[in-house]
């Protein structure tokens, strides 16, 4: 028996494998996090099926369709079967209609226990727009500091530490600046970026304080949510300060610690020429080329990153509930520590 699932009924299941029988083009595009992507057509298929229902009808594309798909049933059997380990199997195309019906079908006919989202996934893109769109249940204690404070690796420990911690460049694939890219492979996009975060907010919606970095709305090639922005100006915020030499270091670890990595940043580099300067911009290029790192580094971070940081500890001290040293790991214990009483852990 097929069962019609709402998408927040689906979502509910932690034993759940959604499978999206959409062709890997819209499964690209954006998909539930964790789903698998065993498609019914493939993307030429799927046009060619499009354009016989504009130009010939639905019945003349519907037998088209059935010509296409019936040769692939016993091996889209045997795909789903490998990888369903008494799971429970969640079938989804783009609005729950004939390729999930058609899939779910097949797979009950040979005794598989299967269920349909209603609505496919996009009655999932409502509910995550809704969510991302509306009020946030928690309030959002921010992590501010110049370029190389140290960030980052702080929330990632915090989140060690049993503090809930949501980690947005992660999620963007992305650390933010022209050079936030680099030794990261992964991309991403607007859709399966909001689905992560979604998925974040809603681990975190019995929690009152949520931590996080302080970003611009745009992240990379991803856009944070307005309402985001507005619940992180609302919340509580943290100044990180570190000196030049560990925050120089810091960077040289985490964009120059890979010989593979230099012509990703040299390339990085050329994107930054025009907010640099002719001659900022030769003389960091000139450093790159003599392999003097730490000395480009410093030099980046004094002349371009720390000038155009939005926030300075001593312009804006009255917005920030702590002010406080990032420069080795006593100071890094010590802020956890203090960060770790606002978020009511011991």
């Amino acid at each position: 028996m097929i069962h019609t699932l709402s998408i927040q009924t689906a979502l509910t299941f932690s034993n759940a494998l959604f499978i999206d029988v959409r062709t890997p083009l819209e499964f690209l595009d954006g998909a539930i996090p964790g789903a698998i992507n065993i498609p019914l057509l493939n993307n030429e298929e799927r046009v060619e099926i499009g354009t016989l229902y504009k130009q010939k009808g639905a019945s003349i594309a519907r037998e088209r369709g059935l010509e296409l798909v019936s040769p692939k049933f016993p091996s889209l059997y045997q795909e789903v079967k490998a990888v369903a380990q008494g799971r429970k199997l969640i079938i989804y195309c783009w609005r729950g209609g004939l390729r999930s019906l058609t899939v779910a079908t097949i797979l009950d006919s040979v005794g598989l226990e299967v269920s349909v989202v209603e609505g496919g996934y996009k009655s999932y893109r409502n509910e995550v727009l809704k969510v991302l769109m509306g009020d946030y249940p928690f309030e959002l204690v921010t992590l501010y500091g110049l370029t190389g404070s140290g960030k980052t690796r702080l929330l990632q420990k915090m989140k060690t530490r049993g503090l809930d911690v949501i980690d947005l460049e992660a999620l963007a694939c992305h650390r933010g600046s022209l050079l936030g890219q680099v030794g990261i492979a992964s991309r991403q996009n607007q859709q399966n970026f909001e689905a992560l975060l979604y998925t974040e907010v809603q681990k975190c919606k019995n929690q009152k304080i949520v931590f996080i970095e302080g970003e611009s709305r745009r992240i990379g090639p991803v856009v944070l949510p307005q309402a985001w922005m507005d619940q992180m100006q609302k919340g509580r915020k943290v100044f990180i300060q570190s000196s030049l030499r560990c925050r120089t270091q810091r960077i040289l670890e985490e964009y120059l610690s890979h010989e593979k990595w230099l012509p990703e940043f040299e390339t990085a580099l050329f994107s930054l020429q025009k907010y640099l300067g002719g001659e900022l911009f030769k003389e960091v290029h000139l450093l790159f080329q003599a392999k003097e790192y730490s000395k480009m580094v410093s030099l980046l971070l004094e002349r371009y990153y720390d000038k155009n940081y939005k926030f300075s500890a001593k312009a804006e001290k009255e917005k920030f509930i702590l002010t406080v040293e990032n420069n080795d790991d006593k100071d890094e214990k010590t802020l956890i520590e203090k960060l770790s009483g606002i978020g009511g852990i011991e």
